[in-house]
């Protein structure tokens, strides 16, 4: 049909069952309910809260000339941060005659109630797949600004590992989460992406396109510098 539906895995008897539609599912601590999202019924986005036990339903962020994808909640389950559409106005060499007017994606947070919805990033570029830091003191958002296209945090939440893509090159680099500066260069193959720590943090797994076309999953052990397939 070309809808989406949220489906559970059960590792007892390794058996599927479909729950309800939507996409994006996540669980929302210290209860059984999840967040997803919906499609309205005028084509955007919505994000809804759905008990799993008793299905008791409710959207709860919308607006109707916005969609909002990619929900994310605090470690201590109050907050939400999540993708929203925006529209950006340009000013084309300072004529204002001339404003190009585009599509564009910005972070939002709200209660985890849906109150309070509230946007914190207004950059023209996009800024996507929200995340929040360990301790929930911080977000970062995957971004079109410097050409950073993936990025994940390490277990303890001290550091990250990202993708910057550079003309036809994808390479991993580390950095301090806390400070963002005196980035690392892990990899310098053409096409590495969607690096993630393991839970030691002795090693960063990625995925690599290899000559023959095909992908590859890599990892890099920081003790000696080596790199395995």
């Amino acid at each position: 049909s070309g809808s989406f539906g949220i489906w559970n895995y059960q590792f007892n008897d390794n058996s599927f069952s479909n729950f309800t539609s939507g996409f994006n599912a996540i669980p929302v601590p210290n209860t059984t309910d999840i967040l997803c999202v919906r499609s309205s019924g005028i084509g955007n986005n919505e994000i809804w809260r759905i008990n799993t036990e008793t299905g008791v339903e409710e959207c709860i962020v919308s607006e109707g000339n916005r969609s909002f994808t990619s929900p994310a909640i605090s470690p201590d389950g109050k907050w939400i941060l999540m993708v929203g559409s925006s529209m950006k106005v340009v000013d084309v060499a300072g004529q204002n005659s001339q404003n190009k007017v585009y599509p564009n994606t910005d972070i939002f947070v709200c209660h985890i109630d849906g109150s309070n919805l509230t946007q914190i990033t207004y950059h023209a570029a996009d800024d996507l797949s929200p995340v929040w830091s360990k301790d929930g003191k911080y977000t970062q958002q995957r971004t079109n600004r410097q050409q950073v296209i993936d990025f994940s945090y390490s277990p303890d939440g001290q550091k990250i590992c990202f993708t910057e893509k550079n003309g036809t090159s994808n390479r991993i680099f580390i950095t301090d989460a806390n400070k963002g500066y005196g980035c690392r260069q892990v990899t310098a193959n053409e096409f590495d992406f969607s690096p993630s720590y393991n839970a030691d943090m002795s090693q960063i797994l990625f995925c690599r396109k290899e000559n023959s076309g095909s992908f590859g999953i890599w990892n890099y052990q920081f003790n000696d510098n080596s790199f395995s397939n």
